[in-house]
């Protein structure tokens, strides 16, 4: 009894990923930070070696702070899907956003969503993988 009571603990301690990132809990927040935003800037999509027909749907709940300029700082990845180059993706398209900053709103915590698709086959990997179903099972890889 002891021994699953110390495994709960432990586990109670981890922060667990929803589906969404928390974009319905924290849908208030977010629409909140999204009055802030003077310019967006898409995701870039993500393509590894073996890209399948639909990919992988990945989310990243991001927190951070502004400057009266609008600069973001505290920046802090709350909650992701876990996929390293989807998390660099967000990064590289949040530093690209423009926010209205504020004196007022100094101390208060921003938060947005990203989501996406990563690791889907592009349109243009070529006849051949139609054919032979390219990068959904190792073995089909085009010579």
């Amino acid at each position: 009894m002891s021994h699953a009571l110390f495994a709960l603990m432990l586990l109670s301690g981890q922060t667990a990923t929803t589906t969404d990132c928390g974009a319905v809990t924290h849908r208030a927040q977010i629409a909140e930070s999204m009055l802030s935003v003077k310019k967006a800037a898409l995701v870039e999509p993500t393509i590894g070696e073996l890209p399948t027909k639909e990919g992988t749907r990945e989310c990243v709940r991001v927190e951070f702070s502004l400057t009266p300029w609008g600069t973001i700082y505290r920046l802090r990845f709350a909650e992701t899907s876990h996929n390293y180059p989807f998390e660099v993706a967000v990064r590289r398209a949040i530093d690209k956003y423009e926010f209205q900053g504020s004196l007022l709103g100094l101390f208060d915590t921003k938060t947005l969503v990203f989501e996406g698709v990563d690791n889907k086959r592009p349109e243009s990997w070529g006849p051949a993988c139609a054919k032979y179903d390219c990068g959904d099972r190792p073995g089909n890889k085009p010579r």
